[in-house]
């Protein structure tokens, strides 16, 4: 399991529990905006969170092989 995976795990179940401030901090200390350079999420906004997470989830997974189901 890749520390990506873990971190994005991590910033939906702060999502899911309510901590929309604690899953985008989560999310904004990841690559997102340094290799990223996309802006940070602002974590007022459960719908943007899971959108980032998804998104964020696409871009770093994706060349791995983790979460394609075949």
């Amino acid at each position: 399991m890749l520390e990506a995976e873990n971190t994005l795990y991590k910033a939906e179940a702060q999502m899911r529990k309510g901590q929309l401030s604690e899953a985008a901090t989560t999310i904004n200390t990841g690559t997102r905006t340094t290799r990223g350079v996309l802006p940070e999420v602002s974590g007022t906004e459960k719908n943007e969170i899971a959108d980032a997470i998804h998104h964020e989830r696409v871009i770093e997974l994706a060349q791995t092989g983790v979460g394609l189901a075949f």
